[in-house]
């Protein structure tokens, strides 16, 4: 849709859309490390900048690949968000963005993510799934 307005420097507009998903999905990692996972500031900012611009993101940067690298850690807050402050609207947004974005990392992110939440509620004992056994 941007690129309606550029049609001469389409390839230009094509480069700045792939940097600016890889520079979104290393903000989002340095929020999810910063602020759910208690990294300090210095380390948490390279975590974001060493997901941004690793080897398998640059390896695959001519191909799709890019939204799956911008929305997992925003999958991740939601997740870390309704397990930690009970709320759902960001897992959902994110879902949402994820499974139009690319539906086959959206199902693979979903299954993987799916055993996550099971193994963070039942072993932290969040109060979501929070079961008695006395």
């Amino acid at each position: 849709m941007i690129s309606i307005y550029f049609l001469f420097e389409i390839y230009q507009v094509i480069f700045f859309h792939m940097v600016f998903k890889y520079a979104l999905g290393g903000f989002f990692m340095y929020v999810l490390l910063r602020r759910y996972f208690h990294v300090s500031f210095k380390m948490s900012w390279v975590g974001g900048f060493i997901y941004a611009l690793s080897g398998w993101s640059l390896f695959y940067l001519w191909f799709h690949f890019g939204d799956a690298m911008a929305f997992f850690p925003l999958f991740i807050i939601g997740i870390e968000r309704l397990l930690k402050e009970r709320k759902g609207g960001l897992l959902a947004v994110s879902t949402f963005l994820c499974g139009m974005a690319n539906y086959f990392f959206f199902i693979n992110f979903f299954r993987k993510l799916y055993i996550y939440f099971i193994i963070f509620s039942f072993f932290w004992n969040c109060k979501i799934f929070y079961i008695t056994f006395w």
